[in-house]
């Protein structure tokens, strides 16, 4: 697992890594994780991601739908691990 701090950074590791799953932080600086998803759902069809947040508000905003899991940021790193699980399960 590598973190990179824009999608300046991101999208060039994606290009040569070929992740299976992006988790993305919709507050970044600069762009915003909506935005950076939207990219990579035009960009990289199939490519699986998980927009992180700590309000899960986010989650009723349709600009988010198009991530294939949803993890409200919290100490308990069993959920994230739960749904990274289940995304990865998904069938494109």
């Amino acid at each position: 697992a590598k973190g990179f701090e824009s999608g300046e950074t991101l999208f060039p590791a994606i290009e040569k890594e070929k992740p299976d799953l992006i988790l993305l932080d919709i507050m970044l600086p600069g762009e915003s994780g909506i935005d950076i998803l939207q990219r990579i759902v035009k960009e990289y069809k199939g490519m699986k991601t998980i927009l992180a947040t700590a309000y899960s508000a986010y989650q009723d905003d349709f600009s988010t739908w198009s991530a294939d899991g949803y993890w409200v940021k919290s100490q308990d790193t069993d959920s994230l691990k739960e749904e990274v699980k289940k995304v990865l399960a998904k069938e494109n």
